[in-house]
């Protein structure tokens, strides 16, 4: 389980540096289009459908470990409730507890240094507007 852990750690790290990389090129590249006399569409239109499938395979990704955690959190709450209200077997316990300490466990975390969630989403697209932005300007 730690193995594979680590694995979608290095890969969820990788992705989303790649992604925000790719969505920043693709934005300079739009807005250098932009500064020009006459618009090139055979550039502006793969680079749009390249920032929408950078921004969808980012959203897809953190919306899916949001949904991963808010349903665990379901479970750990109904559990908690059961374990409040009714007579339990000892195995019974053993098994609920268990569940209750893999909780924080259950997400995708990019090498440890952050999780993905819905907030992680609105992060990104600022951190690679703003690096766009400065890159646009130092043109």
């Amino acid at each position: 389980m730690n193995t594979m852990n680590s694995s979608l750690a290095y890969v969820m790290f990788i992705k989303t540096i790649i992604d925000s990389v790719l969505l920043s090129a693709g934005f300079c590249v739009i807005a250098d289009n932009f500064g020009k006399e006459s618009l090139d569409y055979n550039v502006i239109l793969p680079m749009i459908c390249l920032c929408l499938s950078e921004l969808l395979d980012i959203t897809v990704g953190c919306h899916s470990s949001q949904i991963i955690i808010d349903s665990m959190d379901d479970l750990c709450e109904a559990i908690e409730e059961q374990l409040a209200s009714e007579v339990l077997t000892k195995v019974d316990r053993k098994q609920l507890n268990t569940i209750l300490r893999v909780r924080k466990s259950i997400k995708f975390s990019v090498l440890g240094m952050f999780d993905l969630k819905n907030v992680t989403i609105l992060l990104i697209i600022s951190n690679v507007l703003n690096y766009a932005v400065i890159l646009i300007q130092t043109q």
